[in-house]
């Protein structure tokens, strides 16, 4: 058991593994809603954002390079900066 764990993070599955339980998780939440475009619509931000992080850690498991890891970082904060515009933006005003 010891050794599939270790596998799974040396090898950075385990970060393919969190990315299809995001994506899926985000589809069935949509799938379930009478409005599923929509609601993908006002999640695809934040879970473009989780992504990000997500793949920044399987490249720093990997060892593939700092580069890599600054610039999902970096694309992680775009979308989250999006995300939370988004939010304020048709948040109804004080």
């Amino acid at each position: 058991m010891i050794q599939a764990v270790d596998y799974l993070f040396n090898s950075g599955w385990i970060t393919a593994l969190a990315l299809a339980v995001l994506w899926l998780g985000t589809a069935a939440i949509c799938a379930a809603s009478r409005m599923p475009w929509t609601l993908f619509r006002s999640l695809l931000a934040n879970a473009l954002s989780g992504s990000c992080l997500l793949l920044a850690v399987g490249v720093a498991l990997t060892d593939m390079g700092v580069l890599w890891v600054a610039v999902l970082m970096a694309g992680s904060l775009v979308a989250h900066g999006t995300d939370l515009w988004l939010r304020l933006a048709v948040r109804p005003r004080d």
